[in-house]
Order: C-alpha cells, then structure tokens, then sequence
C-alpha cells in the first residue's frame, strides 16, 4: 500500500509537472503572440504615419463660354409701292381700247379738250352718291375712253380736267355744258335694249 501510495504521488506529481510546463508553454505562446501583434500594429502604424506628399490631382474646370448671340437686323424695308395702273386699259371700257385720248392727255401734258362731235358719243355708264363730295357720274365714250363728272367738272381717266366742259348730276342723268352744245345723258335701264 505504500507502494501504491507512493505511486500516487509520483503520479500526482507527474500531471502537476506537466500541468505546470503545459501553463508555461501556454503562457509562452500568448505572450509570443501579443508580442508579435504588438509588434506589427506599432510597425503598420508608423509605416502608415510617415510624410506623404500627396499631389492635388484635381483639375481645373475651364468656364464654359458663353454663346454667342446673333446681332439682330431688321428685315430691308420693302421697296415703296408705285400705282402703274395709268398705263392699262380702262376697266369701264368695253373690249375696245382709248383711240380718241390724244397724245398730250395720254402723256400727261395738259389737259383735253372735248368738242361737240366727241360729247355726242358719251354714255351715262352710272352715278354714285358720297357723303363727302356728293354725285359723281361715270361718262364712257363709245370708242372707249372714260370721264368722271363731279362738283360740276369733267375729269379724263387721268383726273385732269377736261377744258371747256362743264355738268349738272340729276337723280337718273347728266347734262353736259360746253360753249356750243348742251347734252342731256340719261341711265339705261337694266334689261332694255338701245
């Protein structure tokens, strides 16, 4: 028995010694190990602390230009309207033309002169009534050329006044004056035949 005690005991003391180195390598390895982790997070802080120069890789945005605006101008003006219409045929003039105009009327140089035999061949074409400058009859001649008779003078198809002739407007006529002859023109009525 006391060899059995005495085993026991050698082997009590057996585990406590290995317990004891197990402790020890234990506690080697840990602080090995907090060594070495010391060790790297001191290096990796430094290594990361060091002076850096770091270049501002930053561009500068140019402003971008503003547009440019077209300068305005104005359209050209258009071209001053001239009325021509005195050279044409007169509309109140049937088909024919305005032979019996003579040449210084058709120019423009004077004024015309009507004689008996030309007042036998006008015809009261139509009166008008105005407000402002009152009856006006439109006279045409058989061989086409057209008057205007208003306030008491006749007008060629220039609105020069023709010299020696001189009317009166009635409701449905015109009587023509001149130094040798008196006519009295009278409207046809719509639908009758001369």
């Amino acid at each position: 028995m006391k060899n059995s005690k005495l085993k026991i005991k050698n082997d009590a003391e057996s585990v406590i010694a290995r317990t004891k180195s197990v402790a020890i390598s234990k506690t080697r390895f840990l602080a090995t190990l907090g060594m070495t982790l010391w060790a790297t997070s001191c290096f990796l802080l430094l290594a990361s602390c060091g002076k850096k120069e770091t270049k501002q890789t930053t561009q500068q945005v140019a402003p971008r230009p503003k547009p440019k605006i077209p300068e305005y101008v104005p359209p050209p003006a258009p071209p001053k309207y001239t009325y021509k219409g005195g050279l044409y045929r007169d509309p109140l003039v049937p088909g024919g033309g305005s032979s019996s105009y003579s040449s210084s009327s058709m120019t423009g140089e004077g004024s015309e002169t009507m004689t008996g035999e030309k007042m036998a061949t006008l015809q009261l074409k139509g009166i008008f009534r105005d407000e402002k400058t009152g009856n006006i009859a439109i006279i045409a001649e058989t061989s086409g050329g057209s008057y205007i008779l208003k306030n008491g003078k006749l007008y060629d198809r220039k609105n020069k006044i023709v010299r020696g002739v001189a009317g009166v407007i009635g409701k449905n006529s015109a009587t023509l004056f001149s130094n040798d002859t008196k006519i009295e023109l009278k409207l046809k009525k719509i639908g009758s035949v001369k």
